[in-house]
């Protein structure tokens, strides 16, 4: 959106699979005039068919509509589009042999992705990355520097930075809350902040504490999850919504007293600053990106520490002093994360490749 309304002299099309369904969200923006909608056959919602039907019949389609540059948002070139590609990288999952290495599916699918990220390090002719940390990772284990890369961060929304500057709703009269905004997998550790939560009931002031999950979630991962609650004596002080409306999400930020990210995936991570944006105060994973994008305006514990994660969730539950100071610091840290700037820079780069 910000791309195209940067060079409104530019035509932008962007191609989905109507096979994906969180594709399906964009039917219902209202983009620019200057961009179109290209919708590939449901079947290309398989890996597989993606990649045959990108090296034919979009190859095909870009030369017939006279395409001069590519923008690939999975760290990827294809390799029959005779285009210049900028290729923009933003998944450190295929590096986390860790997280996956027992999956026999994941291993094939993240081999596959491996192999096409170290053809655009040799290929592309510009790589962009949503973090430092996702650079290091990438170009060190492949042992490749591409030609001309640079880090463009992911945005804030302009709404969700100025709220964080107007006045915030008061932290001491919200109600004894943690929440966690995000897609529920087991690598992102809401079963951490569960096992927390058995803890912190028996603190003195924290008897009435509850945990709100809110992102989307298969139903076996939530039957585990609702299983672990009730070993633990806490089912009826965890509550999952699973993918709800965004204004759903936002009054749940503004509700809440604290807000826990435990996990241990990620290039980036917006749902933090998007809770400093309404004055709820943060505890992180002290891993993959997370110093780099917070710096001081959250506090951190050890990835997989239970003892530590109890105690920072108590601290910021319970202690207003430091949380107002974690709040000012949040306001401003959310400045310094705009769309606006991050397509500004894919622009210059895109006009370079298309001699603009």
């Amino acid at each position: 959106m910000s791309l195209a309304q940067q060079r409104p002299d530019w035509r932008f099309s962007l191609v989905l699979s109507d096979g994906i369904p969180v594709h399906q969200e964009f039917k219902a923006v209202d983009f620019p005039s200057n961009v179109a909608l290209q919708w590939t056959p449901k079947l290309t919602a398989n890996r597989a068919m993606r990649l045959l039907y990108e090296n034919t019949t979009l190859t095909r389609w870009a030369k017939q509509n006279g395409v001069t540059a590519a923008l690939q948002l999975n760290g990827m070139i294809i390799p029959a589009l005779d285009v210049p590609t900028f290729s923009h990288a933003g998944d450190p999952w295929p590096y986390r042999h860790d997280l996956w290495q027992q999956d026999r599916y994941e291993s094939t699918v993240t081999y596959a992705k491996r192999h096409e990220h170290a053809r655009a390090l040799r290929n592309a002719p510009v790589v962009g990355w949503t973090s430092s940390y996702l650079r290091d990772l990438v170009c060190s284990y492949h042992g490749i520097e591409p030609k001309k890369s640079e880090i463009l961060h992911n945005g804030v929304s302009a709404e969700f930075r100025r709220r964080a500057l107007g006045e915030l709703p008061a932290w001491s009269s919200r109600p004894m809350e943690i929440v966690t905004v995000s897609n529920v997998v087991p690598y992102k550790r809401q079963w951490l902040v569960i096992r927390a939560l058995e803890r912190l009931i028996q603190r003195p002031g924290l008897g009435s504490i509850r945990y709100r999950i809110v992102g989307a979630i298969d139903d076996a991962y939530r039957t585990e999850l609702t299983a672990l609650a009730a070993k633990l004596g806490v089912a009826d002080r965890v509550i999952i919504e699973g993918r709800v409306p965004q204004e759903r999400i936002e009054a749940t930020l503004t509700s809440a007293r604290a807000f826990a990210f435990m996990s241990v995936c990620e290039c980036f991570g917006i749902p933090p600053l998007e809770a400093m944006s309404f004055g709820t105060p943060v505890v992180a994973a002290d891993c993959c990106s997370a110093r780099e994008i917070y710096g001081d305006a959250v506090e951190y514990c050890p990835p997989d520490d239970l003892d530590a994660l109890t105690e920072k969730l108590e601290l910021l539950l319970t202690n207003e002093t430091r949380v107002n100071e974690l709040r000012a610091l949040g306001a401003k840290r959310a400045q310094l994360y705009t769309w606006e700037r991050t397509a500004g820079r894919i622009a210059h780069h895109l006009g370079e490749l298309m001699g603009a």
